[in-house]
């Protein structure tokens, strides 16, 4: 195993409590840790650590769109597609994204600068349509607010230096 993989993978383990019923946030931090995919090699580590088996983890990573097996642009989008975005124009948005930096949905940019790809749900049906970018939620999509997202990620651009506002959520329960 990679000496970085096999260090983060014991101090996230560890941090979280070294117990299977983490598993979730586990693989979130490594990935973000990682900057991309989870290997096999730490699926296989993480096994043997929680006493499930590699295909329990797999299927784990493989149930949640904002988990991969391989690395991802720099920047993961994730757009929603589920019916109440697609009414509120989701798909229209979703083209103008895609002509903006061009690129197609389920695919990564040969300068490995984005990912793109449908989720079912970011859970901002409420405030949609909506997207992820590396497992932030950005609810309220326009227009507008696509162009500048596109503008952010063309010029590769923090993602912690990206106006907040992109990224309020309304309280509304």
């Amino acid at each position: 195993m990679n000496t970085d993989a096999g260090t983060i993978c014991e101090t996230v383990w560890q941090r979280w409590g070294a117990t299977s019923s983490n598993l979730l946030q586990v693989l979130i931090e490594i990935q973000d840790r990682l900057r991309g995919g989870i290997p096999d090699e730490v699926l296989e580590r993480l096994a043997d650590k929680s006493g499930l088996a590699v295909v329990e983890i797999r299927g784990v990573v493989e149930f949640y769109s904002f988990l991969h097996l391989v690395p991802h642009g720099q920047y993961d989008v994730l757009f929603s597609d589920n019916i109440t975005d697609r009414f509120q124009g989701s798909h229209e948005l979703i083209r103008q994204f895609c002509r903006l930096l061009d690129i197609e949905p389920g695919t990564t940019r040969e300068d490995q600068r984005l990912s793109l790809d449908f989720t079912s749900c970011t859970g901002m049906s409420d405030q949609g349509p909506a997207m992820l970018v590396n497992g932030l939620a950005i609810p309220r999509l326009t227009a507008d607010r696509i162009a500048t997202i596109a503008r952010l990620i063309g010029t590769a651009q923090p993602l912690d230096q990206w106006p907040r506002e992109l990224f309020d959520v309304d309280a509304n329960i």
